[in-house]
């Protein structure tokens, strides 16, 4: 399918941990994008699908293998990198980091400098906000909130309606929700 979404503007381009990133300009309206509207940074078209409305905003960047499809967005200075996927209606915002082959979809938000690495998962309504982090093989979703600098790593789930914040790791095998 030829692109019809975006364009890559290659005289726009900036050094980003060593590789090179380019802005996006919208071609047409979809979503709130209105046409010719200016874009984040991708490295290649590869990292921004050309079906339905997900988009890659303000300084946000896309690099490696990662991917940003759906209705997903990218906002603000988040970074997404390695093999990431973000889908569906998933918000990564405010200087949030995605890296590896983390997956992030359905309503899923992740902002406020938090991070989501490995293999780890988060979907449904889950939001990671203020400096947390999700690694390993760990996974977060329902309604689940992870915030205020806590970690949930390895095999670690947090679901539900749970609510982890502060200094705290939820590691190893740990099951933690609202029951």
């Amino acid at each position: 399918m030829e692109n019809e979404k975006y364009q890559i503007l290659y005289d726009q381009k900036k050094i980003y941990r060593d590789k090179t990133v380019y802005r996006i300009m919208a071609l047409r309206n979809f979503g709130d994008v209105k046409q010719y509207d200016i874009g984040g940074y991708i490295s290649s078209e590869k990292n921004l699908s050309l079906y339905g409305d997900c988009w890659v905003y303000d300084d946000a960047i896309v690099t490696d293998s990662a991917v940003v499809m759906g209705n997903a967005t990218v906002k603000g200075n988040a970074e997404i990198s390695g093999n990431a996927k973000i889908d569906d209606y998933a918000v990564i915002q405010d200087r949030a980091y995605v890296s590896d082959i983390a997956s992030i979809f359905g309503e899923a938000v992740v902002d406020n400098r938090a991070g989501v690495f490995g293999a780890a998962i988060v979907h449904d309504n889950a939001y990671i906000t203020g400096s947390s982090g999700v690694t390993g093989n760990a996974r977060v979703y329902g309604d689940a909130i992870v915030g205020c600098i806590a970690h949930v790593k390895h095999n670690a789930q947090v679901r539900g309606n749970a609510r982890i914040s502060g200094n705290v790791d939820i590691e190893g095998n740990a099951r933690i929700d609202d029951g």
